[in-house]
C-alpha cells in the first residue's frame, strides 16, 4: 500500500500538484516506505511551498526551528509560522474582501478587511487603511454618531497603518509620516513625521531615507544638518537606483545651499514647494516624456552659471562686508574702542586707539594712548604659516556675537587664521548657552576642532560639558547623546580617570549654563550603553547625593543592560537604591527584575515562599519586592530590610501578611525567637492567619535550641490547622531530632516526607546517617537510602563517606567496597572524604596492602592524601609490627609538609623502643 501511495504521489508531483510534492516530503521525512532522507524531504517541501502549500511552509518552519534538515534560524521559523497562520481557514475572508473590492463593493470590502485587521493580519490592516484614505465616505466606516467624520477616518487609518508598520510594512510607516508632514487628517507635526520616517527607514525604505534627508536639509522636525542630509540621500540612492534623478537634484540643492548660503539661489530653492503647483501645471503643458529632460536641462544650465560665477569670485579680491552699524552691535560693545581685523571692526573694551592686523603681510600696529596694555603683556603671538594665537581675554565676545549674527561661512573666513585656546572656546560656549543659540554653538564647537589652515585643537572635557548643557536645554538630544558618548570614551581612555570625571565636570558647569536635570539622565543612559555599569551606578549615587534625582527611565536603562550582563548582585543593588531614593518601579522594571530572578534560579523559590505565606499566587511586583527584602534579610542587614519594607507598605508594593511574615523572619534571623513569637501573636490578634512559612521558622528555632519536643508539638498544631508542611519543615525536624539523638523520630519524619513527595536535603539526611552509623545501626539508614534512590535522590560524597565509616566500624569491609564501586558506577568520582573513609576502614581490618593500593589510586587521580590517611596507615603498620614501613610512611608525611598528630609519632617511638631499635629512634630525634 505504501509503495502504491508513493507512486500516486510521484505522478501528482509530475503534474506539478503541490499536494504530491508535500506528501513525498512526508514519506522521506518519516521514512515511510522509503529510506529516511531529510535532504529529499526538504527538497519536496520547498517545491510544495513554492506552489503555495501551507503545510509545506509549516514543515519548513519546523526545520528552521529545530535545525533538522536546515540550519537553525529562528527568524525564518517565525516568519514561516506567521505565514502559515495567515493562510489558515480565516484567510478566506481575504479572498472574499478582494472579490468584493473588485466588484466595486468598497464598504463590504472595508468591513471584511477590518475583521481580519483585528486578527492581526498585516495585509488587511494596510488595505483597510488604504480604503479609508482613498474612498472616504464610500468606505462605510462607522463612528461614534453614525458614519465617520473625516477626522475619525484619518485617525482610524493612522491606527491601522501604525499596526501594519509594526509588523514590518514599511510603506504603512511611510504613509503615517506623510500624514503628519502634510497635515492630512491631523495637525502638522514634523517631529512625529520624522519618527515615522525613521521607523520606515529602519526597514530600508528609500523614500523614507529621502524624506529624512530633505527634513535635515531644511531643519524640519530634526536638527539642521547638511552632512546628515547628504548621507540620507546617498542611502536612498543605494536602496533604490530608480531614484537617481531625484537624488541628483537634491544633492545639487545641497551644493548650492553649502556654497551660496543666504543667496538668491537658496531662497529660490526654499520657495520651490510654493511654486511647485504652478510648475506642475506648466510641465503638464509639455510632453510628459520630455518633462524630466526639461527639468534636468534647466538645472544643468543653472549649475553652469553658478560655476562660472564662483570661478570669477575666486579670482577677484574678496570684498569683506562692512562692519555692522552702531545700533546692531550688542550692548556690551556699544561705546567701546574698536578692534579692526582686516576691514572688519569689532567693539572692544580698553584704551586701544587703533589695532590693525593685516593677514597677508602679518604686520601689527599698536598705538596706545594712556595706560593700555603693551604688546608684551597679552598681545598676539605669531606661529608658522600665518596662524595667530590670540591671547586677549576679550576675544570671546566678538566670536560669540559673530556666531549669533553672521553666516557661518562668513564667520569661518574672518576667524580662520586665529588659533583658539580651550579657555577661549569655553568662554564662547558660555556666551552661546541660550537654547536658541544651540545650533551656532554646535557649529562653532565642531569648527574649532576641525578648522583648516591651523593646528587642530583637541577639545577638553569642560568644553564638551558646556556644549552638552546647551544642546540638552535646546532638546537636541541626538547630538547631546553623541557628544556624551564621545566625552565618556575620551575620559575613560585618558588613563588618568575612569570616566567619572564627566559627572563632576557637568556638575561644576551646571549653574553657569542654567542647565536642566535631564543632562544627568542622559549621562547615566550613556554610561549604561557603554556597559560602564559600576561608574553608572556610582554616578547615580553622586547625582542623588548632590540634590538631584535620576529618572525612572535612567534606572530602567541601567537595570536592563546590567541584567543582560549576568551581574545579578548589581541588579538588586540598583533596584534597592532606586526604591530607597523614592523612585518607584513600573511594569517594565518589574519584568526586568523577574528576568533577573529567572537567571539566578530563584523565581520558583520566591513564588513558593509567597504561596506558603499568602495562600495564593501574588502579583509579579510583590514577588520582586518580597525577594528584594528577603535577600537583604539573608545578608544580615536586618534594620535596612525592615526600613525598606515599611516604605514599600506605604506605597502598597507589598502585601500586609507578607510584610508581617518577613519582619518575623528578620527577628528570627537575628536569633530573637522570643520577640518573633510576640510579633506573631500580635499578627494573629490583628486578624491575619498563621501560615506554614512561620510555623517552619518556629520549628527551626526550637530545633536549634534543642527543644525538639516543642518543635514536634508545633508540627502537630500545623497538621491540626490543615496547614501543609513542606520540604524545609521536614528537613529541620529530621536534622533536629538526629542531633538530639531521637533517631526513631528522625526516621519517621523522613518516611513521612517521602510519602508527601519530598526529598530531604544532603545536610539533613547526612546528619541522620552519621548518628545511625555512630550507633551501629547503619543498615536502617541504607534501607532508607535505597527507597530514596528510587525516588530520584542523588547522594553526595559526604553521604557515601558516612556510610563507609559506619560499615567500617562494624568491620563489614565488603559493604564499604560496594559503596565505593557504586560511586564509580554512578560517575560520582570519589574524593578525599570517600578515600579517607575507605582507607581508614581497610586499615581497621588489617588490609594494609589494599589500603596502600587505594592510596596510589588517589595520587594517580591528583587527589592529595590528608594527615588522617597517613595516620591510619602508620597506625595499622605499627599494630602489625611492620615498623620499617611505618617509618617510611611517616617520612613521606613529613616530606609532603603534612602534620600528623602526636599520637602517631609516640606510637611509632614506642614500637621502636620496645624492639630495641635505638638507631631508628636517633633518626626520629633528628
Amino acid at each position: 500500500m505504501t509503495l502504491q501511495a508513493k507512486e500516486y504521489f510521484e505522478k501528482a508531483a509530475e503534474n506539478e500538484e503541490a499536494g504530491g510534492h508535500y506528501n513525498l516530503g512526508v514519506l522521506y521525512l518519516k521514512g515511510i516506505g522509503v529510506k529516511k532522507d531529510v535532504r529529499m524531504a526538504r527538497k519536496y517541501f520547498i517545491t510544495a511551498a513554492n506552489a503555495g502549500q501551507p503545510k509545506a511552509f509549516f514543515q519548513l518552519a519546523k526545520m528552521f526551528h529545530t535545525g533538522i534538515g536546515l540550519k537553525k534560524n529562528l527568524g525564518m521559523a517565525t516568519a514561516l509560522y506567521k505565514l502559515v497562520a495567515e493562510r489558515g481557514p480565516w484567510s478566506s475572508l481575504s479572498r472574499w474582501a478582494l472579490e468584493s473590492y473588485l466588484k466595486g463593493e468598497v464598504g463590504k470590502a472595508f468591513i471584511l478587511y477590518s475583521r481580519m485587521a483585528e486578527l492581526g493580519y498585516e495585509i488587511a490592516q494596510s488595505n483597510a487603511a488604504w480604503i479609508l484614505d482613498k474612498y472616504g465616505e464610500r468606505s462605510m466606516c462607522m463612528g461614534e454618531s453614525g458614519f465617520c467624520t473625516d477626522t475619525e477616518r484619518h485617525q482610524r487609518a493612522h491606527a491601522l497603518w501604525w499596526h501594519a508598520s509594526e509588523q514590518g510594512n514599511e510603506h504603512a510607516a511611510l504613509l503615517i509620516g506623510d500624514a503628519y508632514y502634510y497635515g492630512r487628517g491631523t495637525e502638522r507635526d514634523y517631529d512625529r513625521a520624522a519618527e515615522a520616517y525613521m521607523h520606515a527607514r529602519s526597514q530600508s525604505n528609500a523614500q523614507a531615507m529621502f524624506n529624512l534627508g530633505y527634513m535635515h536639509e531644511h531643519g524640519e522636525g530634526v536638527p539642521f544638518d547638511l552632512h546628515l542630509a547628504k548621507r540620507y540621500y546617498d542611502q536612498a540612492l543605494e536602496n533604490e537606483p530608480a531614484a537617481k534623478l531625484a537624488v541628483t537634484l537634491a544633492l545639487m540643492s545641497l551644493w548650492i545651499r553649502t556654497n551660496y548660503a543666504d543667496s538668491f539661489w537658496v531662497r529660490l530653492i526654499d520657495s520651490l514647494p510654493e511654486l511647485f503647483p504652478k510648475v506642475g501645471a506648466w510641465v503638464g503643458d509639455v510632453v510628459l516624456d520630455e518633462g524630466n529632460a526639461t527639468i534636468l536641462t534647466l538645472f544643468v544650465c543653472l549649475l553652469t552659471v553658478l560655476y562660472f560665477r564662483d570661478r570669477q569670485r575666486r579670482r577677484a579680491e574678496i570684498a569683506l562686508p562692512p562692519h555692522p552699524n552702531e545700533h546692531d552691535i550688542p550692548a556690551p560693545f556699544v561705546g567701546c574702542k574698536r578692534l579692526e581685523v582686516g576691514n572688519w571692526e569689532l567693539g572692544l573694551e580698553g584704551n586701544f586707539t587703533e589695532l590693525k592686523f593685516n593677514l597677508s603681510d602679518l604686520h601689527l600696529y599698536l598705538n596706545s594712548s594712556g595706560s593700555g596694555h603693551s604688546l608684551s603683556d597679552e598681545g598676539p603671538e605669531y606661529l608658522h604659516h600665518g596662524v595667530m594665537v590670540w591671547g586677549f581675554s576679550f576675544l570671546y565676545h566678538p566670536v560669540a556675537w559673530a556666531c549669533k549674527h553672521q553666516t557661518f561661512i562668513f564667520f569661518s573666513k574672518k576667524f580662520n587664521y586665529i588659533k583658539f585656546t580651550n579657555s577661549i572656546i569655553e568662554k564662547v560656549l558660555i556666551e552661546l548657552k541660550d537654547p536658541k543659540d544651540a545650533k551656532p554653538a554646535l557649529k562653532f564647537f565642531h569648527w574649532s576642532s576641525h578648522k583648516p589652515n591651523t593646528n587642530k585643537i583637541e577639545h577638553g572635557i569642560q568644553s564638551y560639558c558646556l556644549i552638552i548643557h546647551t544642546l540638552v536645554r535646546a532638546r537636541f538630544l541626538i547630538e547631546a547623546r553623541a557628544l556624551l558618548e564621545s566625552v565618556v570614551k575620551k575620559s575613560s581612555n585618558d588613563g588618568s580617570s575612569s570616566g567619572f570625571i564627566v559627572v563632576e565636570m557637568l556638575f561644576s558647569s551646571y549653574k553657569s549654563m542654567d542647565s536642566i536635570p535631564l543632562v544627568f539622565d542622559l549621562l547615566i543612559q550613556t554610561y549604561s550603553k557603554l556597559r560602564m555599569f559600576d561608574i553608572a551606578f556610582q554616578a547615580c549615587k553622586y547625582i542623588e547625593d548632590n540634590g538631584f534625582s535620576c529618572s525612572l527611565v535612567s534606572f530602567n536603562t541601567l537595570i536592563h543592560v546590567v541584567q543582560k550582563s549576568d551581574r545579578n548582585k548589581l541588579v538588586w543593588k540598583i533596584y534597592e537604591y532606586m526604591i530607597v531614593k523614592r523612585t518607584y518601579p513600573n511594569e517594565g522594571t518589574t519584568k526586568m527584575m523577574i528576568s533577573a530572578l529567572c537567571k539566578e534560579g530563584k523565581l520558583q523559590k520566591s513564588i513558593d515562599m509567597l504561596d506558603r505565606i499568602h495562600g495564593k499566587r501574588c502579583s509579579p511586583g510583590v514577588i520582586v519586592n518580597s525577594s528584594l527584602v528577603f535577600g537583604i534579610l539573608e545578608e544580615g542587614r536586618i534594620d535596612e530590610g525592615i526600613m525598606l519594607m515599611k516604605r514599600m507598605l506605604q506605597k502598597n508594593m507589598i502585601i500586609d501578611d507578607v510584610a508581617y511574615s518577613l519582619i518575623i523572619y528578620a527577628k528570627w534571623k537575628n536569633n530573637n525567637l522570643k520577640s518573633a513569637l510576640e510579633l506573631y501573636d500580635e499578627m494573629l490578634r490583628r486578624g491575619f492567619r498563621a501560615n506554614p512559612f512561620l510555623y517552619t521558622l518556629f520549628i527551626n528555632g526550637h530545633c536549634k535550641e534543642g527543644r525538639v519536643e516543642d518543635a514536634k508539638q508545633l508540627m502537630q498544631e500545623m497538621q491540626n490547622m490543615s496547614l501543609k508542611p513542606y520540604d524545609e519543615t521536614y528537613n529541620v525536624l529530621i536534622e533536629g531530632c538526629s542531633r538530639a539523638g531521637k533517631l526513631e523520630e528522625s526516621l519517621e519524619f523522613c518516611e513521612e516526607m517521602l510519602n508527601e513527595g519530598f526529598l530531604p536535603t544532603f545536610s539533613a539526611f547526612n546528619e541522620m546517617v552519621a548518628k545511625l552509623s555512630a550507633r551501629r545501626d547503619v543498615d536502617r539508614a541504607n534501607a532508607m537510602l535505597t527507597i530514596m534512590l528510587e525516588k530520584g535522590f542523588i547522594p553526595n560524597e559526604a553521604t557515601y563517606s558516612y556510610f563507609m565509616d559506619g560499615y567500617g566500624s562494624e568491620g563489614a569491609i565488603q559493604e564499604v567496597l560496594k559503596l565505593y564501586y557504586e560511586m564509580e558506577y554512578r560517575n560520582h568520582s570519589p574524593g578525599l572524604l570517600a578515600y579517607t573513609s575507605l582507607i581508614r576502614s581497610l586499615c581497621r581490618v588489617g588490609k594494609l596492602m589494599q589500603a596502600e593500593k587505594y592510596l596510589r589510586v588517589m595520587e594517580d587521580r591528583s587527589i592529595a592524601p590528608s594527615e588522617g590517611i597517613y595516620e591510619s596507615l602508620i597506625s595499622g603498620h605499627c599494630q602489625n609490627g611492620n615498623r620499617i614501613k611505618a617509618l617510611q610512611l611517616y617520612n613521606e608525611t613529613i616530606k609532603k609538609e603534612l602534620k600528623p598528630r602526636s599520637g602517631s609519632f609516640l606510637e611509632l617511638v614506642e614500637q621502636n623502643y620496645n624492639a630495641g631499635l635505638q638507631k631508628e629512634n636517633k633518626v626520629l630525634d633528628a
